[in-house]
C-alpha cells in the first residue's frame, strides 16, 4: 500500500482527498501535500507537523504528496532541514526525495524547526548543505522564519475565510482578535467599508506597531504594497514583497528570502495554506528563474517542543449547556498559552458515569480562559472532567466543570417590585425571581425593541457560582415616561430572556387631608380632592366600611372599635397597581357629632295674617331656642334651604359675632339663641334648616326649623256700599305685598278670586290698594277677612274687619 494511502487512512481521510486547486493569496500553488509525524513503533495515528507539539528521536517524518504541478513532477524534489532543540546537536539536512512520491525520514534528534525545501527542477544538495551549515546565526534565522511564517499563515487563513463572505465583519474581527491575543498584540479595528488600502494598513498596523508609520499610498517602491481585490492577497503580497513585512513577536517576517535570509542564493520564501480536509498548499510568488540556477522554495514550521500542559480549572466552573461558553483556567509555571491550541480531541467526561462527549475547545490567552462549545455536547446537568490529547497522550485538567441546562422557568417581576416602578420616582431597586440567573451576562431596559439603558445587577453569590433564583437591579425612573417596557437578560451564546414591566404614572395625590369623620355616625360623606383621582378604582380602610354612591361620591361608616383621636390609613386601589396604595393617616377621627335635639321658635305677634304650624314669616325676625349636645368648643350655626333652588344665600352665625341680619348667643348650657329674618336665607316654600358645627367635632346633621312663607301686610280694610253683583260688594284693602293675595272671603273654606292687581297709593311709597269683591251679608257682624295666598287651598284669617 502506498505511503500516501497509508497517511490518508491515518489522518481519517475517506475517498478522494485530492483538491481541485489550491488557494494561495498573492501567489501561486506549487505543491499540495501533507507532512506528518508518526511516533516510534507506528501504532499511533500520524499528526500533521503543523499540529504536533514534540518531535523526538526515533519518530518518523512522513511526506505525502496530493498533487504536484505537471511541469515540476518529473524533476521536483523535496528535502527536510531539521533544527535541533538541544544545544549539542547540529542542524541536519535529510536526504532529498522525489516530490511526486511519498517519503519518510527518521528523526535523528529532538527538533524545534522542521523546514521543507522544494525544488521544482531538482535540488542542489551541495548548495542546500552549504547554506544551512554556515553558522549558528542561520539556525536562529530559520527558527524566527518558521515562527513568523506560522503567524502569517494564521492571519491569511482568517482573511481568506472572510474574503469568501466579507459581510461577516464580526467573524473577521474575532479571528484577528484571536491572533492578537495569542501573539500578544492589540487587536486591529477593522472597518469593512473603508478603502482597500486602509483595510490592509489597519490589519498590518494593528498586528505590528512598528509599522504604524507605514504609508500604503507612498510613491516609493519599497513602501508600495501589493494591490488586490482580495484583502488576504493584499496582506500576503507583503510576505513576498520588499523589506517591509509583518511582525508579531519581536523579529520581522523574512518577506524576501533571497535578499534577507539567504543572500547570494536563489532560495525563495513560501508559506502554506490549509487545504480542506487534510492537505496543505505550498504557496510562493511566481517569478522567472535566474539563468543557470534552479529555484528552491523554503517553508518552515516551528515545533513548540513543549510537554503536556498542566491545566487547572479555577473555582467550580458553571457552564450553560447548548452555548459557546468560557471558563477560567490556570497553566502551571512555564506553560505557554500560545501552544494550548495544539491540544486536540477535547472531551467532557461525566464524573458520575464516565461517559464522554467530544467538544470543541479554543484557548483564549488574553482572557486566560478556554472557550468550550457545548452545542451538541453535554446535555444533562452534572459534573464533568475536561480531557484532551497532547500529541498521542491524553491528559486531564484538574478540577470539574458543572454544566447546567436552563430550567425552563420564566423570570418574573414580583408584584411588590412592579408596583414600585413609578415615573419620576428616581433610582428604584427591583428583584427578579423564578429561574436560575447565574449565567446572566448583562441586563438591559428596552422599549419597543430599543435599548433604553444598560442596568447594573447583583446576584446573591456571583456569576457562574451555582443556581441562583433571584437577581437584583436598579431602574432609574426619573426620566422614564409611563408605559410598557421589558428587562432583557443576556445569556451566553446569544440567548436571552425577557420579562415585561410597566412604568406607572405617578400615584394619585390627595389634598386637604386629613379627612374628618365622627364616631357613632353612619354613612358619613367623604369627598376626595387632589390629582390623578380618575385612576382610583376603589377605596378601602381597615377600620371602616367605605361605599361608593351612585354619583361617584364616597360614604364611610366607622367600626365600633374606633375612638376619638385615632388616625386611619386609606387604601387606594389604583389602576395598574396590583397592591393597594396606602395613604397614611388620611382620616382623623373626631368625637361624636354635635346634634340638635330640639328647637323652639318665637314669632312676631303683629303680622296681621294668621300663620300655619312651623311657618316662618319672611321679612320679619324670628327667634329660635336650639338645644345642642354635645358641644366641645364654641359652635357655629349654618343655615340653608333643604331645596337648593329656593336658597337665596347660605348663612353662618357664630356665637358673639355681631351681625345686623343674624344673631347667635349662648342661652345656657347646651342652648343657643338664634334670631334672624328667614327671608334672607330662602324664598317662600324654603324649608329652613340648621346645622351646628364645632372645630373639634365637625358638622351635625341638619335640623328643619320651619317653612319660609311670605305674607302680605294689611294696613286697613274697608267694605263699601258699591255693589259688585247681585249679592257682592266692593272691598278696599290697603297695605304692602298685596299681590300675594289670590282670593278673599269670610271663612277659610270659600273665597272669591281677586280680579285685578293691586294699585300703588299716591305718595304712599310701597303702599298698595287692592279692590276685592265680597259676598253680602257677612256671616256675622264685623266678621274677620280671610285671604288665600297664591297656590293655597285654604284661607288664612286676618286681623282685618269691616
Amino acid at each position: 500500500m502506498s505511503m500516501v494511502r497509508l497517511l490518508l487512512i491515518a489522518l481519517g481521510c475517506v475517498g478522494a482527498c485530492l483538491p481541485a486547486g489550491a488557494s494561495c493569496p498573492a501567489g501561486t500553488p506549487l505543491l499540495n501535500f501533507q507532512l506528518a509525524v508518526q511516533p516510534a513503533g507506528g501504532e499511533n495515528v500520524p499528526i500533521s507537523v503543523r499540529s504536533v507539539n514534540r518531535v523526538e528521536p526515533g519518530q518518523k517524518l512522513i511526506y505525502a504528496p496530493f498533487s504536484v504541478r505537471a511541469d515540476d513532477g518529473k524533476k521536483g524534489k523535496v528535502t527536510l532541514v531539521l533544527v535541533p532543540a538541544g544545544p549539542n546537536d547540529k542542524l541536519a539536512v535529510l536526504k532529498p526525495q522525489p516530490a511526486k512520491s511519498s517519503a519518510e525520514w527518521e528523526v535523528p534528534f529532538r527538533t524545534q524547526v522542521v523546514a521543507l525545501v522544494y525544488g521544482p527542477a531538482g535540488l542542489d544538495t551541495k548548495k542546500v548543505s552549504s547554506l544551512i551549515k554556515k553558522d549558528q546565526e542561520l539556525v536562529e534565522q530559520l527558527a524566527d522564519y518558521a515562527e513568523q511564517t506560522e503567524k502569517t499563515e494564521k492571519v491569511l487563513e482568517a482573511l481568506s475565510d472572510w474574503d469568501q463572505s466579507p459581510t461577516k465583519t464580526d467573524n473577521l474581527n474575532a479571528a484577528l482578535a484571536g491572533f492578537s491575543t495569542r501573539y500578544g498584540r492589540p487587536g486591529p479595528q477593522f472597518n469593512p467599508n473603508a478603502p482597500r488600502d486602509q483595510q490592509v494598513a489597519a490589519v498590518i498596523q494593528g498586528l505590528n506597531p512598528a509599522l504604524a508609520s507605514y504609508d500604503p499610498l507612498a510613491q516609493e517602491p519599497r513602501q508600495r504594497m501589493k494591490q488586490s481585490a482580495m484583502l488576504a492577497a493584499s496582506v500576503a503580497g507583503l510576505f513576498f514583497g520588499g523589506p517591509v513585512g509583518l511582525a508579531a513577536g519581536g523579529a520581522a517576517v523574512f518577506v524576501n528570502m533571497s535578499t534577507m535570509v539567504f543572500p547570494d542564493t536563489n532560495f525563495r520564501s513560501a508559506f502554506v495554506q490549509q487545504k480542506p480536509p487534510y492537505s496543505m498548499s505550498l504557496c510562493a510568488k511566481r517569478q522567472p528563474a535566474k539563468s543557470r540556477t534552479r529555484p528552491a522554495y523554503l517553508w518552515a514550521a516551528r515545533i513548540p517542543d513543549a510537554g503536556v500542559p498542566a491545566i487547572r480549572i479555577g473555582e467550580p466552573a458553571h457552564l450553560l449547556a447548548g452555548t459557546k461558553d468560557k471558563v477560567k483556567v490556570r497553566l502551571s509555571a512555564g506553560g505557554d498559552w500560545r501552544h494550548l491550541d495544539r491540544a486536540r480531541e477535547w472531551q467532557l467526561v461525566n464524573a458520575a458515569n464516565s461517559e464522554s462527549v467530544p467538544v470543541r475547545v479554543r484557548a483564549l490567552p488574553g482572557d486566560e480562559s478556554l472557550e468550550i462549545d457545548l452545542n451538541g455536547g453535554a446535555k444533562t446537568d452534572g459534573a464533568y472532567k475536561l480531557t484532551a490529547k497532547w500529541d498521542w497522550e491524553r491528559f486531564e485538567a484538574e478540577g470539574e466543570l458543572h454544566i447546567h441546562e436552563l430550567d425552563g422557568a420564566a423570570p418574573r417581576l414580583p408584584v411588590e417590585h412592579q408596583d414600585k416602578l413609578i415615573s419620576g420616582a428616581g433610582p428604584t431597586g427591583v428583584k427578579l425571581t423564578g429561574c436560575d440567573f447565574e449565567f446572566v451576562e448583562s441586563v438591559e431596559l428596552r422599549r419597543g425593541g430599543e435599548t433604553v439603558a444598560t442596568l447594573p445587577y447583583e446576584l446573591p453569590v456571583g456569576r457562574r457560582s451555582g443556581p441562583q433564583h433571584e437577581i437584583s437591579t436598579t431602574i432609574d425612573t426619573g426620566a422614564l415616561e409611563p408605559g410598557q417596557y421589558a428587562l432583557s437578560l443576556a445569556l451566553p451564546g446569544g440567548k436571552s430572556q425577557e420579562v415585561g414591566l410597566r412604568i406607572l404614572p405617578p400615584h394619585p395625590a390627595l389634598t386637604g387631608l386629613p379627612l374628618r369623620l365622627n364616631v357613632g355616625a353612619r354613612e358619613q360623606a367623604m369627598t376626595l380632592r387632589g390629582t390623578g383621582l380618575d385612576r382610583i378604582e376603589s377605596i378601602g380602610c381597615e377600620q371602616a366600611e367605605i361605599a361608593t354612591t351612585d354619583n361617584g361620591e364616597y360614604t364611610a361608616s366607622l367600626n365600633a372599635a374606633v375612638g376619638k383621636g385615632d388616625r386611619l390609613d386609606l387604601l387606594l386601589k389604583v389602576e395598574g397597581v396590583r397592591a393597594p396604595v396606602r395613604v397614611p393617616e388620611a382620616i382623623e377621627v373626631l368625637g361624636p357629632l354635635p346634634r340638635i335635639g330640639a328647637a323652639q321658635v318665637s314669632l312676631p305677634g303683629n303680622l296681621g295674617v294668621e300663620l300655619a304650624e312651623r311657618e316662618l314669616p319672611a321679612g320679619s325676625f324670628s327667634s329660635f331656642s336650639i338645644r345642642v349636645e354635645p358641644v366641645e368648643s364654641p359652635p357655629t350655626v349654618q343655615l340653608d334651604c333643604a331645596e337648593k333652588d329656593l336658597t337665596l344665600e347660605k348663612r353662618m352665625a357664630r356665637v358673639g359675632e355681631a351681625q345686623e341680619e343674624i344673631r347667635l348667643r349662648n342661652a345656657g348650657p347646651h342652648t343657643l339663641f338664634l334670631s334672624l329674618d328667614p327671608g334672607m336665607v330662602g324664598q317662600a316654600g324654603c324649608t329652613l334648616r340648621a346645622a351646628v358645627a364645632t372645630e373639634a367635632q365637625g358638622v351635625s346633621e341638619t335640623y328643619a326649623l320651619g317653612t319660609v312663607v311670605r305674607l302680605p301686610r294689611i294696613a286697613s280694610f274697608e267694605l263699601t256700599d258699591e255693589k259688585a253683583g247681585e249679592e257682592s260688594y266692593i272691598g278696599l284693602i290697603e297695605g304692602e305685598e298685596l299681590e300675594l293675595i289670590e282670593k278673599v272671603g269670610w271663612d277659610e273654606a270659600w273665597g272669591i278670586p281677586v280680579a285685578g292687581l293691586p294699585a300703588p297709593v299716591a305718595a304712599g311709597g310701597p303702599k298698595q290698594r287692592l279692590e276685592v269683591a265680597l259676598p253680602w251679608p257677612s256671616p256675622a257682624p264685623h266678621s274677620p277677612l280671610y285671604i288665600w295666598l297664591r297656590g293655597e287651598t285654604m284661607g288664612r284669617k286676618t286681623a282685618a274687619r269691616y
